[in-house]
């Protein structure tokens, strides 16, 4: 079965905060820029929360505790962690030299305004919490994640604990109370191998659309193109390992090696596919019984008389 962190979480490329991660580690930066060199959002950096605000302060505050925690960096230390915000956001700008009434929501380029952000890198979150998060190549990161999904993905004593469970009350969502949530935690660590083998899967990727563009070109006279031949990242160190993209060689279409390993990926989509269609037919199956239990009442409630 394939990892789902050798996946390639491909969102719209952007510019990402240069600000380091506090995790603090050196190897951190060459991770977060390896996956940034092929799109993926594990080369993003998240800001952390401020505290003090209005909206889902108690959530955001044990989230930071947790992320503290998890990082070794002490959950009493959490407040040094906070991006903090001085700004002024009380200060109107003055009326313009037409006479025009000042605009409230801009602020005086004068009143130096501040706001020292910390962040965390996302490759220190678990692939499949990062997985949920990416929908049509967009990002969006929540402080907190469902009971049911934690027990279904696994996370559950594999990196998330009681202790991340969100004491406060139960979060709400569209009106609805959700029960018992996780804040989101970083819990992962092996993002190096992750990214060694999603760097292969990029590549093979590459070469599958070569083929494919060969294909279709094929009468056009000026047959396959060749690609550089491939060095095997299975024997890279570290060091090897934390090269971006452009460093590295790419798959040939020539080489058996290459495209057997083309085919076990294509092979692999495919399990992951099977088992998604799988849980949709049981997703159905579930919702075609409830259903026809809600018109076996309706029936009883009707009055009307069941066929013997």
């Amino acid at each position: 079965m394939s990892n789902v962190g050798s996946n390639i979480f491909l969102i719209d490329r952007s510019a990402t905060d240069r600000n380091p991660c506090i995790c603090g580690q050196p190897s951190c930066p060459k991770i977060r820029a390896c996956f940034q060199s092929i799109g993926d959002a594990r080369g993003l950096n998240l800001a952390l929360p401020s505290l003090g605000g209005s909206r889902n302060a108690a959530i955001k505050e044990y989230k930071l505790r947790r992320i503290c925690h998890h990082l070794g960096l002490g959950e009493e230390n959490f407040e040094q962690y906070a991006t903090t915000d001085t700004r002024n956001r009380s200060i109107t700008s003055l009326p313009t030299p037409g006479g025009s009434p000042p605009n409230d929501s801009t602020r005086n380029k004068n009143d130096n305004p501040m706001r020292s952000k910390k962040c965390i890198a996302v490759h220190h979150f678990h692939p499949e919490v990062i997985q949920l998060f990416v929908t049509n190549n967009k990002f969006q990161f929540f402080d907190y994640l469902t009971e049911s999904f934690v027990l279904e993905s696994g996370l559950w004593q594999n990196g998330y604990t009681h202790d991340d469970y969100f004491p406060g009350e139960a979060v709400k969502s569209k009106g609805k109370k959700l029960g018992r949530v996780f804040v989101t935690v970083p819990t992962y660590t092996n993002a190096l191998e992750d990214y060694r083998r999603a760097a292969i899967r990029y590549r093979i990727c590459d070469i599958i659309k070569s083929c494919n563009d060969a294909m279709e070109n094929r009468n056009d006279g000026s047959g396959a193109s060749f690609l550089g031949r491939a060095d095997d990242d299975e024997n890279d160190d570290e060091e090897d390992t934390l090269q971006p993209l452009n460093k590295k060689g790419r798959f040939s279409t020539m080489n058996a090696h290459d495209l057997q390993r083309a085919v076990c990926v294509l092979a692999a989509d495919v399990e992951q596919l099977e088992i998604k269609n799988k849980r949709l037919e049981q997703q159905l199956e579930v919702e075609k019984t409830r259903n026809d239990r809600a018109a076996i009442e309706d029936l009883f409630q009707s009055g009307i008389d069941l066929p013997k």
